[in-house]
């Protein structure tokens, strides 16, 4: 049973008792009762913290449905980059502070013929290349690096299929 004391506090007290009869009358009540104030308040405390956490949990929820659909569009635009990247004539590459490759697409293999997987980790000048290219490709990747500008260059290289440009 809730009760308010005098002094406006709220006290519980849990009653169990029976009704003791003589010749078909009641005459006593034999119980016991009990102050079970903190656990009710312990009762409440575990319903608070339990609706928290469900709004933390649909929190969470709607967190990792906003994550799944971020990473299938990342994976969508990465598979367009690639098909583009793959199929254009091109060649295309990207290198590390140290020039050297950390990709190259099939572009590059048609222009050096050498597959990008031989070009992985090499510089130009580590892949054999005539001195002057790889000086001017060198360079040319290195003010990328220090700029952080765009830089169109062109070059001629003697190739096992002609020049290529």
């Amino acid at each position: 049973m809730h009760y308010v004391l005098p002094r406006g506090e709220s006290c519980y007290i849990h009653n169990i008792g029976r009704f003791l009869a003589e010749a078909g009358q009641s005459v006593r009540l034999v119980g016991t009762s009990q102050d079970v104030t903190s656990l009710k308040q312990a009762e409440a405390e575990v319903m608070h913290h339990n609706v928290a956490l469900q709004l933390s949990n649909q929190r969470l929820q709607k967190e990792i449905e906003e994550r799944k659909k971020a990473e299938a569009a990342l994976k969508e635009s990465e598979e367009k980059w690639r098909s583009l990247v793959e199929n254009t004539p091109d060649a295309i590459s990207r290198f590390d502070r140290d020039l050297r490759f950390v990709f190259a697409n099939s572009g590059v293999q048609k222009k050096i013929a050498l597959s990008p997987v031989q070009m992985l980790g090499k510089t130009y000048a580590e892949l054999g290349l005539p001195e002057e290219f790889s000086k001017c490709s060198m360079a040319s990747i290195n003010q990328v690096l220090e700029t952080g500008e765009q830089k169109v260059w062109y070059a001629s290289l003697n190739s096992p299929t002609g020049i290529k440009h």
